[in-house]
């Protein structure tokens, strides 16, 4: 009988929802103000001052969860003090919206449309021909640059490869598995080679914005 989910689990995925009803349900910015109150509307128990739950919202009980885990797992980019969803965080909120479990079941649409972005690189054939990845192969394949913030670095390490493991399980009809297999040794040629900077880049302090 599989586990029930973490507080901290259950907490982030109703801040996935505030965020899917202030932004219209799409990936558009909002502030964090907005969210803190309609968190708070949705679930006063859980987002309210304590004493004061029916008449104030505690940001406290988002701040972390939105600059920490939700952005490690590529769910939300942030800012100048606004959030967005990303695909995989509108997809996770759409399925929590149907009564489902945000991060489970099949391959999603966007992590189909992931994997066919890559399997269209240039680099998947130059490690089937047995070439060395370079660190701007790395960049092409996250969609990442050298300027992107350590935790939104992080959570497109996760989304994307995340992408590609579902893809090896659930072996969709609609991608040909050669093309899923390619991209798959693609990845774990990065992964070997780059191993030690990725670790780097994704726990990095970033800096305070003045």
């Amino acid at each position: 009988m599989p586990s029930a989910p973490t507080k901290g689990r259950e907490r982030q995925e109703k801040i996935l929802q505030a965020i899917y009803e202030v932004s219209g349900q799409t990936t558009r910015a909002c502030a964090y103000e907005d969210i803190v109150v309609q968190a708070w509307k949705m679930w006063p128990e859980e987002f309210g001052l304590r004493g004061y739950v029916n008449e104030h919202p505690d940001s406290s009980d988002l701040h972390k969860p939105l600059y920490g885990p939700m952005k490690r797992d590529g769910l939300v980019r942030s800012a100048n003090k606004k959030f967005s969803l990303t695909p995989a965080g509108l997809e996770a909120a759409e399925r929590l919206r149907g009564g489902g479990i945000a991060g489970r079941g099949r391959l999603t649409r966007q992590q189909k449309d992931e994997v066919l972005r890559i399997a269209n690189q240039r680099l998947v054939d130059l490690i089937n021909d047995g070439e060395e990845p370079l660190d701007t192969d790395l960049y092409e394949f996250y969609t990442v640059t050298v300027r992107t913030a350590p935790a939104d670095f992080k959570g497109r390490i996760t989304t994307v490869d995340a992408a590609i493991d579902s893809a090896l399980e659930h072996k969709d009809p609609s991608i040909e598995p050669e093309k899923v297999i390619a991209v798959a040794k693609a990845r774990d040629a990065l992964l070997d080679k780059f191993a030690d900077f990725i670790a780097q880049r994704s726990t990095a302090k970033e800096r305070m914005r003045k």
